[in-house]
């Protein structure tokens, strides 16, 4: 059997000289790996918030779930939980991004658990820790969150981005704050 499989590949390896002629002439085939290693993505999970006094367990065994699941892939690497500046002590509050870029976090995910009867409701936000260009002075990238809840109908796509420029036209007007690209 292996002198069949290597009889095999010298027939391929002929073929693939015989049609291609200009091979032994040429430059030898080079291949140069300069930098072979994948350096993982530092993210961060604080223990998810639990709304309500059943979850309180559960809020920390699902942000251990999602830790290991993305530490597990090996493309990412988790923060540990010392090394943290800030905490995340409610789903709804701002992000204090600074704290984060600080401890060299690229992605920060937060997140909330509920349990109500047999109903278990899990929130999550995925933040990138923005590390591009600088803003400028005396401005700060931020995240807006909406939730619409339409009870009529569905919402179309050309809904949401009505919806989505009234947002932007709004805090443009409040804030002076734009888009970042």
């Amino acid at each position: 059997m292996l002198t069949r499989l290597l009889g095999l590949l010298a027939l391929g390896a002929a073929t693939v000289f015989a049609a291609a002629p200009d091979t032994a002439r040429a430059e030898p085939l080079r291949i140069v790996i300069d930098d072979p290693t994948i350096e993982p993505l530092p993210f961060a999970v604080p223990s998810f918030q639990p709304e309500s006094g059943e979850a309180g367990q559960l809020a920390v065994d699902i942000a251990r779930v999602v830790s290991d699941d993305l530490t597990g892939t090996g493309l990412f690497r988790e923060i540990p939980a010392s090394a943290y500046i800030s905490t995340v002590s409610d789903f709804n509050a701002p992000v204090e991004y600074a704290d984060w870029k600080a401890i060299n976090a690229q992605a920060l995910i937060t997140g909330a658990v509920a349990v109500n009867g047999n109903q278990l409701t899990v929130k999550f936000r995925l933040f990138d820790v923005f590390t591009g260009a600088a803003l400028g002075e005396n401005r700060k990238s931020v995240a807006l969150e909406v939730t619409l809840n339409p009870v009529e109908r569905t919402l179309t796509e050309e809904d949401l981005e009505a919806v989505s420029a009234k947002i932007v036209a709004q805090v443009e007007k409040a804030t002076g704050g734009t888009l970042r690209a």
